[in-house]
Order: C-alpha cells, then structure tokens, then sequence
C-alpha cells in the first residue's frame, strides 16, 4: 500500500512516489524537517511554462542582473590589473 501526500502547490493528494521533491530555505512554510517541499509534476510544468516558479528554483537562479553583476566584476578586474602595471611602472621611475 502506497501513502498518499499533498502537493504542496495545488494540495491534490497524490502517490508520493509521483511527486517531486524540492529543497527550500529554512523560512520557507511548507518545507519538511529535511528542508523540502512536495509538488507534483503537473505544477511544476505550469510553473516552468508562467516563468512563476520563485521557490522551484534555486536562490541565485531569478536574480536579476546577475550577468550584468559579471561583467562590471570583469571589467574592474581588468581596470585594478591595469591600475597595478602602472602603479609598478611609476614606482620603479621608468614611466
């Protein structure tokens, strides 16, 4: 005999083996002692197809300007190296 739980999403009872398990953050209401929450297969597709899926997905995976974030990183790495080439020049009088 198989045990049934709720989705955590649309709160259909479904097999627990039908569902899925995802791992949410310590705050989160509806997450287990193991951290995660049940949903079934059919709210996951929904929430993947409406781009809604907040706590489907891991923390840094929606926040906004992450690749932006990357590049302004890249672009002072190169800034402070050439900062550094011109600090060495100076101070050994060749500049």
């Amino acid at each position: 005999m198989e045990t049934t739980a709720c989705c955590y999403r649309c709160h259909r009872e479904t097999a627990r083996s039908g569902l899925l398990q995802f791992y949410v953050r310590k705050g989160f209401a509806g997450r287990d002692k193991a951290g995660y929450v049940l949903i079934c297969p059919d709210c996951v597709e929904e929430a993947r197809h409406h781009r809604v899926a907040a706590p489907l997905q891991p923390a840094m995976a929606g926040a906004p300007g992450i690749g932006m974030s990357n590049r302004m990183v890249a672009i002072l790495s190169l800034l402070g190296m050439l900062a550094l080439t011109a600090l060495v020049v100076a101070s050994t009088g060749r500049f």
